[in-house]
């Protein structure tokens, strides 16, 4: 299937701060409901209101845990919105999972195409919009706050960023540790136990599951923990079981990708006719002498920061496929700093206000990359002209140690997963590339692919995507597809500096 369609270009979820590294899980198998919370879920009406003013009638579930797990010192709950089915067909429910880690799903629903996604969905089936603990709707609700501001020398090094990043979380972790919520109780194996309370709360055999990026971790700690009760998921954005250290062996396929769309692409052509080359240049000079640039600060002031040849590195592989990124080298290559500021001050920024929620840092530490996944993307990046990925320090042992998470064990494979499920994946996905699908189809007994090009990491608002995505669920036997989406377009310059525009504002 090839079909042609215009990507939502306004639409744009990242996680909180810069640097995603991948979830990684491991842990024993469990009976259906042996490890479930007891009690019945508390419910409510409710309703789902989109950011356009659309509404629809929803229903809010609860689940309190119980006292005597260790996780619930101050009285968790795990929360959900399930919108009912409009003509009911004794479908499996369909499980919404986000990613970030840490975006609540019901306040993703909001976003316009996603409200239209799950609109559609529940034509045939009950949604179910679950935030996992400490995250939206659950209690208590575990964000990091403000305490410590990082110094404008944190693009210098990987040792001033690392140092920023052990600076900014650890007192987050030890916050809330203090106040009965320690950080090696929300892994993805224990939200995996949640999302089986909630099947059992709904009163469900199975369970679909929509999963995108990181959710997609979760989704796959599920089906691994209770095959049995895994009816059909929809992954997009895969992040496999040791997939938690980013290669750059595949960065750099991404980078030839992303060269090539340049390339066809005329402002794109006419600011980096070679991609590769230009960032050669900017890394050779950064590492011959560190750049000053002027950054936007918190309250309408200006931060001078420095950023050295590894600071600039960690901000390039974070954004790959940013159609930014042409625009970017071109600046700098007339001594025009002021999007690197831009860029620069958008991680500063970040970090000072807190670097987003728990469930983030817990979960990369629950269950940390393999030893030789990492030793492998070690041996790689030394030779990479991307360097040693930054993202794979955040998700290490050592770093979890630092921050005062006790990693759990590293990630291992499954034999199998059975069940049935699609894979989506896009071709200029920076956050988590092609390969990950097929390296995690062969888990399911039967699983296809599909492919858009030209797509970046979030697909799931697109029309097209949303048509194979609707059909699968409903039932319709799954077919391997392809598709084709216009070629990014890439801003000059000043484009590129501009404020971002808002749908339905001047």
């Amino acid at each position: 299937m090839t079909a042609h369609t215009r990507r939502p270009r306004w639409l744009s979820f990242p996680a909180p701060g810069l640097l995603l590294g991948v979830l990684a899980s491991s842990g024993p198998g469990g009976t259906a409901d042996a490890q479930s919370p007891v009690g019945p879920a508390v419910v409510a009406p409710d309703s789902l209101v989109a950011f356009d003013g659309r509404r629809q009638g929803a229903e809010r579930g609860s689940l309190v845990l119980p006292p005597e797990d260790p996780a619930t010192a101050g009285g968790w709950s795990i929360s959900w919105l399930r919108l009912p089915a409009l003509h009911p067909t004794g479908r499996s429910p369909i499980v919404f999972l986000m990613g970030g880690p840490g975006i609540p799903a019901t306040v993703i629903a909001r976003v316009p195409p996603y409200y239209g996604l799950f609109t559609r969905l529940r034509d045939s089936a009950d949604v179910i919009l679950l935030d996992p603990r400490t995250v939206g709707l659950s209690t208590p609700n575990a964000d990091c706050d403000p305490t410590f501001a990082p110094g404008p020398d944190l693009l210098q090094s990987r040792d001033a960023l690392a140092q920023a990043l052990v600076s900014v979380y650890a007192p987050c972790v030890a916050k809330w540790r203090a106040r009965g919520v320690p950080a090696e109780r929300i892994g993805v194996g224990e939200v995996a136990e949640d999302l089986d309370a909630v099947r059992a709360a709904v009163g469900a055999e199975r369970l679909s599951i929509l999963a995108f990026s990181h959710g997609t971790r979760l989704a796959l700690e599920y089906a691994r923990r209770h095959p049995e009760r895994v009816d059909r998921l929809v992954l997009q954005g895969v992040l496999g079981f040791d997939q938690g250290a980013r290669l750059p062996a595949t960065l750099e396929a991404l980078l030839d990708r992303v060269a090539e769309a340049v390339a066809g692409d005329s402002t794109g052509r006419s600011l980096a006719p070679d991609l590769r080359a230009a960032l050669t240049r900017r890394f050779a000079a950064l590492e011959r002498a560190p750049l000053a640039v002027t950054a936007p600060g918190a309250s309408g002031d200006t931060v001078r920061m420095m950023v050295g040849k590894e600071g600039f590195q960690a901000l390039v592989t974070a954004r790959l496929a940013d159609p930014r990124l042409p625009a970017l080298v071109a600046s700098l290559e007339r001594g025009d700093t002021r999007l690197l500021g831009m860029l620069a001050g958008g991680l500063l920024g970040d970090l000072r206000a807190g670097g987003g929620p728990l469930f983030g840092r817990a979960a990369y530490c629950s269950a940390p990359p393999s030893g030789s996944r990492l030793a492998e993307a070690a041996r790689q990046g030394a030779s990479s002209l991307l360097g040693q990925p930054f993202d794979n320090l955040p998700v290490s042992p050592d770093f979890c140690r630092a921050i005062g998470i006790e990693p759990g064990p590293e990630a291992t494979l499954p034999a199998h997963l059975g069940g049935t499920a699609l894979l989506i994946q896009g071709t200029l996905d920076d956050r988590t590339p092609l390969g990950n699908a097929e390296a995690t189809a062969p888990l399911f007994r039967e699983a296809v692919i599909l492919t858009v090009r030209n797509g970046g990491h979030e697909l799931l608002p697109a029309a097209d995507v949303q048509e194979v995505v609707a059909g699968f669920l409903a039932g319709s036997p799954p077919a391997g597809a392809t598709l084709t989406w216009p070629p990014p377009r890439h801003p000059g310059i000043a484009e590129a500096i501009a404020p971002p525009r808002r749908p339905g504002r001047p």
